[in-house]
This record gives structure tokens, sequence and C-alpha cells, in this order.
């Protein structure tokens, strides 16, 4: 009696219960289960390992600048906007760079309205040359950067008499 099918046997199959139609669905079914479980615990963990996707904005700030030719350096005055640290905004122009730490005297500070410094030679009497001079055709770019240096923004630039 073999490869018979009893009367019990093709009833199941033709109505669906127990038979091979319903065994199919169930390992498909299971598999699209465990991709999607899969891309849900993906999506959270990289969430938290590369971070909620928060960037930290740079300030609103507004300076005025005040050129003076003969001493070959830049006065920097921050009229308005909002407090920064002054060793996370940097000016740029030429091959040179230095942080507003560095305009006033190595001091980390927090830079509020009103504050202010030079920019560029120190000595201009000294009759020599000086990388830090700003001449009356440079570019400064000044810039800010994130505490863990992720980010960056251009906040301003000063653009000399003859640039």
């Amino acid at each position: 009696m073999r490869g018979l099918i009893t009367d019990s046997t093709a009833g199941s199959i033709a109505s669906g219960r127990g038979g091979l139609d319903d065994r199919a669905a169930s390992p498909i079914i299971g598999v699209i289960l465990m991709l999607a479980i899969t891309v849900i615990v993906a999506s959270v963990v990289a969430v938290f390992v590369f971070g909620f996707g928060v960037d930290e904005p740079g300030p609103s700030v507004t300076f005025e600048y005040g050129y003076d030719e003969d001493g070959e350096r830049l006065l920097v005055h921050h009229v308005g906007g909002d407090t920064f640290q002054s060793d996370r905004v940097t000016f740029s122009w030429d091959d040179n760079e230095a942080t507003w730490t560095d305009m006033i005297v190595y001091l980390n500070v927090e830079v509020t309205v009103g504050d202010g410094g030079w920019l560029g030679d120190s000595d201009p009497a000294d009759g020599e040359p000086d990388s830090w001079a700003i001449e009356p055709d440079d570019t400064v770019t000044v810039s800010w950067e994130s505490e863990d240096g992720e980010q960056s923004t251009v906040l301003d630039t000063w653009e000399g008499p003859d640039a």
C-alpha cells in the first residue's frame, strides 16, 4: 500500500488543515519577522553608537573691525551675539592661524559682548618682518570649532582695504 493516499490524508490536504501549504507559510513569516527585528535592533544600536545627530551649533556673533595699517594689525571687537570660549574661535589669514586666546595674551576665558583685542604684528616698530602681520590685501577668516573638534563653522570674514 505504498504510495496510496487514504481519504483522511487527502481530505486534510484539500481542506488546508495541516497540509503542505500551511507548513511552507510559517518559515517565510518567521524569516520576515526575524529580518524586521534585526533591522530595528541595528537601527537602535546605530543611534547610540553614532549619536543622535544633534549638532552643537556655533555661536551667533557680530564682530566689528578696525585696521591699523601702520601697525599691521587688526582690532577685533565682539559687538553682539552669544558668549563663547576664547580658545574655540580661530582667526586664519595667509599661512597664519591664531585663536582669540592668543590675541588676549593666552588667557582662556569666556568672550562676551564688549570684549576685543588686537590681532597681528605685536611690535611693528622693531623693523623686523613679523609672520603675524596683517597686510592691507589680507583676508581674515573667523571660525569656531566645537569642543570635541568634530564640528566647525565660519563665523565671519574680514577683507583688508586692498583685498
